[in-house]
């Protein structure tokens, strides 16, 4: 049985600024995270046991006072993770609090591509290929089918649905705190956006962005190095890759493009008009 079971996690959706968000409110001191930004637990890993879960969080996740939270995006990678992955989280917790981000859904498909091609070390030859392989590089886009699989297994009063834009702006903050319980200016002194913006951690992130590129390793930088300037050692690999440019052609852009709106039925403006109401009303 989990004892340290989330009250928040930041659910989706991949490639919306989730790990922004995340690295700002875990600068409260209202919050206590896992060693793992996204353990991914209720969906890829749960296999592994509660106890393996229980681990991840420190002792301080035992204090009443604090909100635990972590970031485990892969609810949002398509309707049956969210599924699954809900009625499992709902078991444990039947009272935990979603947040889903979104963007553009082409445009967020398009950065996850670039990004699974980073990660992959650039194998792919092509989006095709690597949708083959990914699926979830499309499927995250199709949020009303994920939001509905959300809410056919949670309350909606327990799923906030924020715009990227929208989410570390002041208002943005103000909305989390009355979704959370907190008082409204609870998390208005916090450094909004990444946290790695000095000259010592950007030089620091550059000559540890060679072993950022290995998962392995970057398992082991983040015990003696701040999340952060990991963080940041990543986004320099991927820049002195070449980034986005190298990345994506517009064929492959195309390709994405044609594929989400194939998949997403319902478009951005009617999510951002409708909100939830879309998780229970649209077929």
């Amino acid at each position: 049985m989990i004892s340290n079971y989330p009250h928040i996690i930041i659910a989706g959706f991949p490639r919306c600024g989730t790990t922004s968000l995340y690295e700002t409110l875990i600068q409260s001191d209202l919050f206590v995270g896992p060693r793992i930004k996204e353990p991914n637990f209720f969906t890829l890993h749960h296999g592994r046991g509660s106890d393996w879960y229980d681990q991840l969080w420190p002792r301080t996740s035992a204090d009443p006072t604090v909100t635990r939270i972590e970031a485990s995006t892969t609810f949002g990678f398509s309707e049956r993770s969210a599924q699954l992955g809900i009625r499992r989280l709902s078991q444990v917790n039947p009272h935990v609090r979603l947040i889903f981000m979104f963007r553009d859904p082409v445009e967020r498909a398009v950065s996850h591509y670039a990004y699974r091609q980073a990660r992959d070390g650039y194998i792919w030859k092509s989006a095709s290929e690597c949708i083959a392989r990914h699926p979830e590089v499309v499927a995250a886009s199709h949020y009303s089918a994920i939001l509905r699989a959300v809410a056919d297994n949670l309350p909606v009063d327990q799923i906030h649905l924020v715009p990227m834009a929208q989410a570390l702006t002041d208002e943005g903050l103000k909305e989390i705190c009355q979704f959370v319980g907190f008082e409204s200016g609870a998390l208005s002194d916090l450094a909004i956006g990444h946290k790695n913006s000095s000259p010592t951690n950007r030089s620091l992130a550059v000559r540890l962005s060679g072993l950022a590129g290995n998962h392995k390793m970057r398992k082991r930088l983040l015990r003696v190095v701040p999340r952060p300037v990991v963080v940041a050692s990543r986004e320099a690999l991927f820049n002195r890759r070449g980034g986005r440019q190298r990345v994506v052609s517009s064929e492959d852009e195309a390709y994405i493009r044609s594929a989400v709106q194939n998949l997403a039925r319902v478009d951005l403006p009617t999510v951002l008009s409708d909100k939830l109401a879309i998780a229970r009303d649209s077929g």
